[in-house]
């Protein structure tokens, strides 16, 4: 187990899961394709079987202390998909983003800004190199000095 970047961001994700784990089940398949003829596939799925799928692998190395809490927040991050329908283009992977960060109490500015490094950040740096960062703790880690250091800027 890891340190987690935020407990209190992990205690969020586990509370959610906890109400809505009867929603999903967990597949080491990834059968992710881009394109709305899958995602309407994926939401065929779901409201004929009542269970999302979510894809366990390449879940270490991330924000939280446990790769079950990244699952779980995979479970959360596509549950705002379903809900908003919302395809998993770009523009609404950043879109999911805003609705994941909107979910968190004001005051959580740094639980905020893992969000939008880990969704928003790996989304873009994803659309730019054709492959997620291989370190996604380390990528947010970097997103997030370098958002600090802006903060410090002058001007």
């Amino acid at each position: 187990m890891t340190k987690p970047l935020s407990e209190k961001l992990d205690t969020f994700i586990l509370k959610w899961f906890n109400r809505h784990s009867h929603l999903f089940e967990f597949t080491d398949e990834d059968t992710f394709e881009e394109g709305e003829a899958w995602y309407k596939q994926w939401r065929y799925q779901f409201q004929t079987t009542g269970k999302m799928k979510i894809w366990t692998g390449k879940s270490q190395n991330s924000i939280y202390g446990s790769s079950i809490v990244n699952i779980y927040a995979r479970a959360w991050h596509d549950w705002c998909h379903y809900t908003n329908a919302l395809d998993f283009t770009l523009s609404n992977e950043l879109l999911v983003a805003e609705f994941q960060i909107a979910s968190l109490p004001e005051s959580w500015e740094y639980e905020r800004l893992l969000i939008e490094a880990d969704t928003k950040g790996q989304s873009l740096h994803y659309e730019e190199w054709g492959q997620f960062p291989k370190n996604q703790r380390d990528f947010v880690l970097n997103y997030v000095s370098i958002h600090e250091e802006k903060q410090d800027l002058p001007f």
